[in-house]
């Protein structure tokens, strides 16, 4: 029996480090290179992450609570390679229908095959945390990351290039994934026998593409309306509208919100628990379960955006070597805003264990739209402000849709549950 400690100290520690390790990568730059590659890396960085939702087509939730396995390893590995592949296309048309040339075009590029890299390690971590051994995922990520970064850093501050950083990055990812997880996945686990004929490859793509498109629609809107403020600042700046540098203030104020949602990894144990009890219709822990969740979330948001408030301000100067004090009102919106996004994001899981992910689209569709409409007049009315005010009010409405969805499917699965199983009352 693998010791519950040890599972939560590695998820733990691997979820930290691959939160923090963007904060770091992005305080590295800002510290060895000048405003302008700061720019090109804030902004390559920010498209990678809309890349990932494709290369990782948003199915780790989908894997690790697939509890009966009705899909193997072999068949969510041979979907990871296609949408991998339809990633790298995509981010060439992309680089090119944005006229972007030169070193930009090169690191947005190097930084989206750095996504596929880590999109296949997700793949084999998505399988770790069905076996409920997320110790072995939290290792990985903790190699990983840590090696990744320190080499990354290294190689900036040695050479002077962001070229030559990126490219490290992808080695290191698909060094570890060759080097541990692959074989430790090998080494624990019994594979199910599988079909490697390209019909049935073809066919089990066709499904997880299927039933995983609206999650996978769902995480490239939400990386969308992350990434509308900063295209239209970047747009702003390249218009001569905002000075050069700008770009990346907005992207060290964004970290501390970004990193509260990225934390939510740590909460993985508890998503892949609550597939099990939904299968062993235990409905009330289930419940219990996801009010603990909400509360520590909120509880999260308040101490961070507390935090910042007092300590916030001179700690990011610090770390990034760049005054940040005009924007104290931007970061705590952010970050209070950030906290909205993960309860967004917990509405979202536990309606894909439900297996009603279909529903969520519509929160999506709507929020972005929100986004679109204020975000240039707000931009241009507020400035900075203006950008952190349309990312809390996206945010807002999209938590606001994605609870009432939540509830509406939440007294469905209990009525339904209720029907078929009656001695539930009695619980």
């Amino acid at each position: 029996m693998t010791d519950t400690k040890k599972i939560f100290f590695w998820n733990m520690t691997g979820s930290l480090i691959s939160a923090l390790s963007s904060v770091i990568l992005f305080m590295l730059v800002t510290r060895f290179l000048d405003n302008a590659d700061a720019d090109i890396f804030s902004l390559a960085f920010s498209v990678s992450q809309m890349f990932m939702t494709i290369s990782s087509f948003h199915v780790r939730v989908f894997q690790s609570t697939d509890i009966i396995e009705k899909y193997s390893f072999k068949d969510y590995f041979h979907f990871r390679i296609f949408t991998c592949t339809l990633m790298l296309v995509t981010s060439i048309v992309y680089v090119a229908a944005n006229g972007y040339t030169g070193e930009k075009a090169l690191v947005v590029l190097l930084l989206g095959i750095f996504r596929i890299a880590d999109a296949i390690a997700d793949v084999y971590e998505g399988n770790f945390q069905q076996k409920e051994r997320l110790d072995i995922a939290g290792k990985s990520l903790t190699y990983r990351f840590l090696t990744a970064t320190v080499l990354f850093g290294i190689s900036v501050w040695l050479t002077g290039s962001l070229i030559v950083g990126c490219i490290i990055l992808i080695v290191v990812t698909f060094a570890t994934i060759l080097l541990y997880d692959h074989r430790m996945n090998k080494e624990l686990f019994v594979l199910r026998s599988h079909d490697n004929e390209a019909k049935h490859i073809i066919h089990i793509c066709k499904e997880l593409f299927m039933k995983c498109f609206p999650i996978f629609l769902d995480g490239f809107l939400i990386i969308a309306i992350f990434n509308i403020p900063k295209t239209v600042i970047d747009k702003a700046i390249t218009g001569g509208i905002m000075p050069e540098g700008h770009l990346a203030y907005y992207n060290i104020i964004f970290m501390p919100a970004s990193t509260i949602n990225l934390l939510f990894i740590l909460l993985r144990p508890l998503i892949t628990k609550m597939a099990i009890l939904l299968k062993e219709n235990k409905l009330k822990q289930m419940m219990d379960i996801i009010c603990k969740m909400v509360l520590g979330v909120i509880g999260c948001t308040l101490v961070a955006t507390a935090v910042c408030y007092l300590i916030g301000i001179p700690v990011l100067n610090l770390f990034y070597g760049k005054d940040i004090s005009p924007f104290k009102t931007e970061l705590i919106i952010l970050v209070a805003a950030g906290g909205i996004s993960t309860l967004a994001t917990l509405c979202d899981n536990i309606i894909t264990i439900l297996r009603r992910q279909k529903y969520l689209v519509a929160a999506y569709i709507v929020s972005i739209i929100v986004t679109y409409v204020v975000c240039e007049p707000m931009l241009i009315e507020y400035g900075m402000l203006g950008a952190a005010f349309t990312f809390a009010i996206s945010m807002i409405c999209l938590f606001a849709i994605s609870a009432v969805i939540l509830i509406t499917v939440l007294y469905s699965v209990v009525a339904k549950h209720r029907k078929q199983c009656p001695e539930m009352e009695k619980e």
